[in-house]
């Protein structure tokens, strides 16, 4: 008898926090007028369907990347700091480890409210290496309001649902816990259940994982408040007076080649190894890493992956929403994918993949593979120097503007 009260007195408990987040929750909202908290690279806005939804504008575009955003945001070069939010209105859903699934989760749970109907989606070439995206990075980006978004998302077939249903199975398969809270929100969406014992516990595990995920969010938004921080200054790293803190803009080929050889000058300055690294990224990592690396990925294919079928699930869940959709491929350090063992035949055959799902799904590409061994492009093995975010930023901006690339 003691053990069933105290079991009733510790869930009246929870009931009682949950609902109390939920109503205190609802009473603080995520709206921002100055459209930096979409440029915020914070995994704890990307995790939130209610605040990427409350922020997205008539002329907001969608970016969906990776660990780049996170890099060099102090640089003058940083998509951020090149263009202010009034001339480019993007939200950016960027963390390391997302890869293309996470990514098709969130188009499939914001994509009713992208009114401009643009998305891109930047590709990292490293996503393709081996099977595609493992079960523990999946799992670190899972979003479960994003997820209870899409299903709830009217928009989309129920077979393309299913089929990324069955993704995230297999993906989730050893956290049993979230698997069984997303096989619950499938039984009510996808199977229309409404029986009171799948709906009532399905509802309440709906409310716990929004509330979670929004009270995160708020907890990371008063931490910034308490310490003075504001939005502006945690997303680009740099004082709040973007005209001191940033550079015009290339509007012409001529201002693009400026920028280009003025940042291939500065990087020249900082790079003094053979694998045209950044001193600070290979003196940390790279040269610790340098004797060991040879040949590691000798014989592993770039060509078989989960990671295409997981983007071509992307690029459905994007046409069924009338989302036009832009791919861009980022470069990578030739030489050291050449040290490491990763073959030309492969990366090759990557490009062409790449290339031959653009042209069957109908959507726009910018390859960059042509600048594999462009130095400086890149600071490590994949993360973007100077010349890298100006490719990026030109790929980001003259898609948003319906402009043919600079480069």
């Amino acid at each position: 008898m003691k053990r069933l009260q105290a079991f009733l007195l510790a869930f009246i408990l929870f009931v009682a926090t949950v609902t109390g987040m939920h109503v205190l929750g609802k009473k603080v909202g995520f709206k921002s007028a100055t459209g930096d908290f979409n440029r915020w690279y914070s995994r704890y806005k990307d995790a939130s369907a209610d605040a990427l939804k409350s922020n997205i504008n008539d002329k907001t575009m969608i970016v969906f990347g990776s660990s780049e955003f996170g890099h060099l945001k102090k640089s003058k070069y940083y998509y951020a700091n090149m263009y202010s939010p009034d001339k480019m209105d993007v939200q950016v859903i960027a963390q390391p480890y997302s890869q293309t699934l996470n990514h098709a989760i969130a188009a499939g749970g914001i994509g009713q409210c992208v009114k401009s109907k643009k998305a891109v989606l930047i590709l990292s070439p490293s996503w393709f290496e081996g099977e595609g995206v493992n079960k523990s990075a999946f799992q670190m980006r899972f979003s479960e309001s994003l997820y209870i978004s899409l299903l709830k998302n009217k928009i989309l077939s129920d077979e393309i649902k299913r089929e990324l249903a069955d993704r995230v199975y297999t993906l989730l398969s050893d956290d049993d816990k979230t698997l069984e809270r997303v096989k619950l929100y499938n039984k009510v969406y996808l199977d229309k259940d409404q029986s009171l014992f799948t709906l009532i516990p399905a509802r309440f595990y709906e409310r716990f994982a929004e509330d979670r995920e929004n009270s995160a969010l708020r907890i990371a938004m008063l931490k910034h408040k308490l310490f003075k921080e504001s939005i502006t200054k945690v997303y680009a790293g740099q004082s709040c007076d973007r005209e001191k803190s940033s550079i015009k803009a290339p509007v012409k080929k001529k201002d693009f080649v400026k920028l280009w050889r003025k940042a291939n000058r500065q990087a020249r300055k900082k790079s003094s190894n053979e694998m045209m690294m950044r001193d600070r990224e290979w003196n940390k990592t790279f040269r610790n890493l340098y004797f060991e690396s040879e040949d590691k990925h000798e014989g592993e294919s770039m060509t078989i992956s989960e990671e295409y079928y997981d983007l071509e699930l992307f690029l459905q869940i994007c046409k069924e929403q009338g989302i036009e959709v832009k791919l861009v491929v980022q470069p990578v350090n030739g030489y050291w994918y050449d040290y490491t063992g990763m073959s030309v035949d492969e990366r090759e055959g990557f490009h062409e993949i790449i290339h031959q799902i653009a042209k069957e799904s109908g959507v726009k590409l910018q390859d960059f593979g042509k600048y594999d061994y462009e130095p400086y492009v890149v600071t490590d093995a994949v993360h973007p120097w100077g010349k890298g975010w100006l490719l990026l930023n030109d790929a980001i901006y003259s898609f948003y503007k319906n402009k043919k690339p600079l480069m």
